[in-house]
C-alpha cells in the first residue's frame, strides 16, 4: 500500500523527508529513556530489563513499520541494547536501522563499543565506535554510489549510568508535572554525546507522561510505572505503541504491500493460466529460511511452483471470529446468504463466494487498509480487502477460511512479483487456494505464499538485491 495519501502537500512531503531523516535518533534517545525497572542500582535496573519489545511504527494511523528491542547479557557478562526500527514510506524504499550499545560490566559500565547502521536507496552506512586505552575511534563507511570510510578520534566518555540517567531521576527524585531534567544521549549519526531535555507534562494512571520539547519534532512519550514506554508520538505524524511480536510484524503494512516487489527478468504471458513455473532465485543466503524448498545452485536457488499453493499449517480454528474478521455481524450474514443463494454444495458456495467477493469491490491499488465492516458502507479496497472478506463471509457461512499472504506475477512496466493477498478454504475436507481480487477458483502457479514471521519482514525491508528468473513455465491444458 502506499504509505502516503494525496492530501499531502509539497510542504508536507518536505516534513516526512525531514522526519524520516532524524526519526532513528530520536526513537534510540527516547526508548532508551524508559527501558529500566524500579531498582536504585545501575545494574539493577539493567536488569530489570533484560528481554525483548516490540513496538508498532504508525504514520497517520497506518501501519507502516515496526520497533524491536532487546536488552541482554553477552558470555562477557557485558550489557547489549539493541534496536531494530524498519518501515517503509514510498514504494520501493525501506528504511532499515538498526542499533547497538555495549557497556562494560562492572561499574562505571562504561562504553565499550557502539555501531548504527542505516540501509535506504541501495546505500548502506554505518559508524562503528571502539574503546581503546587511548580512548573512542569511529570509522564512517558508506557504501553506495562511492564508496567512503575514515576514522575519527572522538573526545567523550559515555557510560551505562549516563544511559540510564532519566529512569534514575524518576525513581529517585519523584518529579512532580512541569519538572525538567537533562539527559546525556549518545548520538551515533553526529558522534557526539548531546544534551536532551525531557519534561513532565502527566502523571496519569498508566506512570509518567514525558515530553522532549524540541522545537522543530516534539517527542512525547507514556511511560508505565516501571518505567517502560507504552506509546511515543513524534511530530503529530508518527507513532510508536508498545504490542505483540505478531501485531509489530503483521502482513497487513507497507512493509510487504505495494511498497515491495521482486523484478525478474522476463514477463510471464497469461500468466492466469500457469501450472507449472521454475525460478531462479538469486539473493542472500538468508531466503533459506523463508523458502526451505528451494534447491540450491553455484549462483543460486532454483523452486518451483505448482497451481493451487498452499501452506502447510492448519492446526488453528479457520471459522471463529476476530476483530479482523467479524462473521457474526448480521450484515456479514446477510451478505453471505445473498452470495451463495442457489448454491448446493460447498465447492458451489465457494466458487460463488469468489466471483461475489471479485464483484462486489472495487479494485483501487494502494488504497488505505479499511475494515471488513467498512467495506460494507464503501466497497473499495485492494487485494488485502478482496481476502478479508472472503474470510469474514466465508466464515460466516462457517466455511473454514483464511487470508494469506505473499507474492504473486504483477503486470507491471518491468515484470516483476508484488506483494499480493488471497485466500485459503477448505472444501469437502481439503483446502484449496483461491483469489477473489483476479476471480480465481484455480489459482495459478505464480502465486508464492510467505511465512508471516519475523525474518520474512526482515528479508523484505533489507535485501533490496533479491531477484527472480523465468526458467521454465507450464500451461494448464485447453
Amino acid at each position: 500500500r502506499s504509505t502516503m495519501g494525496s492530501r499531502h502537500s509539497r510542504g508536507g512531503l518536505l516534513i516526512v523527508r525531514l522526519i524520516v531523516g532524524t526519526l532513528a535518533c530520536a526513537l534510540l534517545a527516547s526508548f532508551a529513556m524508559g527501558l529500566a525497572g524500579l531498582a536504585p542500582q545501575t545494574a539493577q535496573r539493567a536488569s530489570n530489563m533484560q528481554g525483548e519489545r516490540w513496538y508498532k511504527l504508525t504514520l497517520d494511523d497506518r501501519h507502516v513499520g515496526y520497533l524491536h528491542s532487546r536488552t541482554w547479557r553477552d558470555r562477557a557478562g557485558n550489557w547489549q541494547f539493541a534496536t531494530d526500527l524498519r518501515f517503509v514510506l514510498a514504494p520501493g524504499e525501506p528504511v532499515a536501522i538498526l542499533d547497538n550499545l555495549t557497556f562494560a560490566h562492572r561499574a562505571p559500565f562504561t562504553l565499550i563499543s557502539a555501531r548504527h547502521e542505516d540501509r535506504r536507496r541501495g546505500e548502506l552506512q554505518q559508524v562503528s565506535v571502539t574503546r581503546s586505552a587511548a580512548g573512542y575511534t569511529a570509522l564512517i563507511h558508506t557504501d553506495g554510489e562511492v564508496d567512503t570510510r575514515h576514522e575519527a578520534r572522538l573526545e567523550w566518555e559515555y557510560s551505562l549510568e549516563d544511559y540510564l540517567a532519566f529512569e534514575n531521576w524518576l525513581h529517585e527524585a519523584h518529579p512532580r508535572i512541569g519538572a525538567t531534567m537533562t539527559v546525556p544521549t549518545l548520538d551515533l549519526e553526529r558522534l557526539s554525546v548531546i544534551k536532551k531535555n525531557h519534561r513532565v507534562i502527566d502523571r496519569n494512571p498508566i506512570g509518567y507522561a514525558v515530553e522532549n520539547p524540541a522545537v522543530q519534532y516534539p517527542t512525547r512519550i507514556q511511560l508505565d510505572a516501571n518505567y517502560t514506554p507504552v506509546s511515543l508520538e513524534m511530530a503529530g505524524l508518527f507513532s510508536l505503541t508498545r504490542t505483540t511480536e505478531a501485531a509489530a510484524l503483521a502482513p497487513r503494512t507497507a512493509l510487504q504491500s505495494g511498497s515491495y516487489f521482486i523484478p525478474t527478468d522476463q514477463a510471464i504471458k497469461d500468466h492466469h493460466n500457469v501450472e507449472r513455473l521454475v525460478l531462479k532465485v538469486m539473493g542472500p543466503e538468508a531466503i533459506t529460511g523463508i523458502w526451505p524448498q528451494l534447491n540450491a545452485h553455484d549462483d543460486g536457488w532454483t523452486m518451483t511452483l505448482h497451481a493451487n499453493p498452499l501452506t502447510d499449517s492448519y492446526g488453528a480454528d479457520y471459522t471463529g471470529e476476530t476483530t479482523e474478521f467479524p462473521s457474526s455481524s448480521l450484515r456479514v450474514a446477510r451478505l453471505a446468504r445473498q452470495a451463495v443463494e442457489g448454491a448446493d454444495t460447498t465447492a458451489e458456495q465457494v466458487s460463488l463466494l469468489t466471483r461475489f467477493v471479485h464483484e462486489y469491490l472495487r479494485y483501487r491499488p494502494g488504497a488505505s487498509q479499511r475494515s471488513v465492516l467498512a467495506l460494507l458502507d464503501r466497497p473499495v479496497g485492494d487485494c488485502t480487502e478482496f481476502a478479508d472478506l472472503f474470510t469474514t463471509l466465508a466464515r460466516a457461512l462457517n466455511i473454514p477460511a483464511r487470508t494469506i499472504f505473499g507474492l504473486a506475477y504483477a503486470e507491471r512496466p518491468s515484470p516483476a512479483f508484488a506483494f499480493h493477498a488471497w485466500n485459503e478454504v477448505e472444501v469437502d475436507g481439503a483446502w484449496q487456494a483461491v483469489d477473489p481480487t483476479w476471480n480465481q477458483v484455480r489459482v495459478d502457479a505464480t502465486h508464492i505464499p510467505l511465512p508471516t514471521h519475523s525474518a520474512t519482514l526482515r528479508l523484505i525491508t533489507g535485501a533490496p538485491d533479491l531477484r527472480f528468473s523465468v526458467s521454465e513455465v507450464d500451461y494448464f491444458s485447453r
